[in-house]
């Protein structure tokens, strides 16, 4: 296999981990605030036979919820702390201060190269538009509130923005360094 396709299938692992863990985790967390009781049912005819039904459909909403916020700052976080990767510990501009304090530390390995960090930020941020088109579904069949929509839509597009706004400046960087 090619190498990008190594290397993408390999980043892709960690962001699916990561929701499906903070969606899950989610479901633990907001049952274990409220008590609710719920059964989980098998229903062939559906897409997704497994069904986690609740008495009520405002328990239900209230638990996906929150189950739904736990996924989007679980996989915000990943992002985030791949586009810090491609910021600040990128090969290309890292500030004299931070590979001082790195090698103090021997933290060297932290500083990557493009294609590494490209890779995994866009498969990072792939995943979190995957999960906000998911919100959106929820959305759209009333099984969650608006202001969960409303704020992973807004951060979605902010990591979208940094993500390219990056990856513009490390173009021109180059650009520019070619020219001269």
């Amino acid at each position: 296999m090619k190498r990008l396709t190594v290397n993408t299938l390999s980043a892709a692992l960690y962001p699916a981990a990561f929701m499906i863990i903070g969606k899950i985790g989610g479901l633990y967390i907001a049952n274990s605030i409220f008590g609710y009781t719920f059964s989980i049912t098998n229903e062939i005819q559906k897409i997704f036979s497994l069904q986690i039904t609740y008495q009520t459909a405002e328990q239900a909403t209230k638990i996906n919820n929150i189950s739904t916020v736990t996924m989007l700052l679980v996989l915000l976080i990943g992002l985030s702390i791949q586009l810090i990767r491609a910021y600040f510990f990128h090969n290309t501009h890292p500030a004299p201060r931070t590979l001082v304090k790195l090698a103090e530390l021997n933290f060297f390995e932290i500083i990557g190269d493009s294609y590494n960090i490209y890779v995994n930020l866009f498969v990072w941020l792939l995943y979190y538009w995957i999960a906000q088109v998911l919100v959106i579904v929820d959305f759209v069949t009333g099984r969650l509130s608006l202001y969960v929509l409303a704020s992973g839509f807004v951060s979605a597009i902010l990591c979208t923005w940094l993500a390219f706004r990056d990856v513009e400046n490390e173009i021109s960087e180059k650009t520019n360094f070619y020219k001269d």
